[in-house]
């Protein structure tokens, strides 16, 4: 139920029921019945007095609450982890969003940690293997040379 309308109920259901009981109190302890306009009156001044006490007191803390409320979750929702939410609020579930968003983050930067120490040593691994294939290449190479210059001194000139 949004907060005018409970407003609005507060002071009507509340106001009625008071006066009525009020009349009926009235009626009882001075036995005599009043004049026919006095319950009307009362009834409105009993609203009225419910419906502005409740704009006073429960009203205007339930909307500076949701306020609050609100410029916590606008603080959440721009990446601002750091919120606090103060101590005399009950916010609970803004609460616990926050810690569980803190613990979130921090899986996350530890994945991405592990990720980039897994990168460097990847890296790492393989820059050693391209310089073991670069040995490599160069021991094949001699080779190929020696065996080409064993092939051109074995040769025998032709007798022809």
């Amino acid at each position: 139920m949004g907060g005018k309308r409970f407003l609005f109920v507060f002071g009507v259901l509340g106001g009625l029921a008071s006066g009525a009981l009020s009349a009926a109190v009235l009626d009882l302890f001075q036995g005599v019945r009043l004049p026919s306009l006095t319950y009307p009156l009362l009834m409105a001044v009993s609203v009225l007095g419910f419906t502005l006490g409740g704009w006073l007191t429960w009203f205007r803390w339930a909307r500076s609450r949701q306020r609050s409320q609100a410029e916590v979750i606008a603080q959440l929702a721009g990446g601002n982890l750091a919120t606090q939410v103060a101590p005399g609020e009950t916010q609970e579930d803004v609460r616990r969003l926050i810690l569980s968003l803190r613990r979130a983050l921090f899986q996350v930067q530890r994945v991405t940690a592990n990720v980039q120490r897994t990168g460097r040593g990847v890296g790492d691994q393989s820059q050693a293997l391209l310089e073991a294939a670069r040995r490599q290449r160069a021991a094949v190479e001699r080779s190929t040379g020696s065996v080409l210059g064993m092939e051109s001194r074995s040769r025998w000139p032709d007798s022809g």
